[in-house]
């Protein structure tokens, strides 16, 4: 339902356009000679795709306080992610959480709940300002879940369902 052909069909030229100006960028880099951090583009095209499918809009533009907050905190989760964590490897050490990993990871998961808890108040203002729900994104149909059967889907739930499904869709 949330990732149905209709929904990523609906955004297919956007995504074609994305991945052109993708090419254009690495071709006047490549045409001025500098350098091009391949995994800056590859990160930033990706967070492009999520947050288009997730919430309709761009995260990954510059320009934005709010992109940048997102951007920021998406990099600071994947950093972390990817921290060796002795605890993984001894059990007994998890309680204790020497280096801090299981801290770390809790404050940005949070950080990003708040996140996700405001972008979803936004649409509910904008929901309800407009009289309108079809925006066709993956936010747009749990709302719409969530206020048809509040036994399907809690309100209360989104920002944990967005965390969980948008961390194994970027994985």
């Amino acid at each position: 339902m949330f990732f149905a052909n209709s929904r990523l069909d609906a955004t297919r030229e956007l995504q074609r356009k994305k991945v052109q100006q993708l090419l254009s960028h690495i071709k006047d880099c490549s045409e001025a000679g500098w350098a091009v951090d391949i995994g800056e583009a590859a990160f930033n095209t990706s967070l492009y795709f999520l947050s288009n499918t997730f919430f309709s809009g761009d995260l990954a533009d510059p320009s934005s306080a709010t992109s940048r907050e997102f951007k920021e905190l998406v990099w600071a989760m994947m950093v972390e992610g990817g921290k060796p964590n002795a605890a993984g490897f001894f059990p007994m050490l998890k309680v204790v959480d020497p280096q801090g990993c299981r801290r770390r990871s809790a404050i940005l998961a949070n950080k990003m709940l708040t996140f996700f808890k405001t972008m979803i108040d936004e649409r509910l203002q904008m929901r309800k300002s407009t009289g309108s729900t079809e925006i066709n994104d993956v936010l747009d149909a749990l709302l719409s879940v969530s206020q048809g059967n509040e036994k399907e889907i809690k309100l209360s739930d989104i920002p944990h369902l967005l965390l969980l499904v948008g961390g194994n869709r970027a994985s």
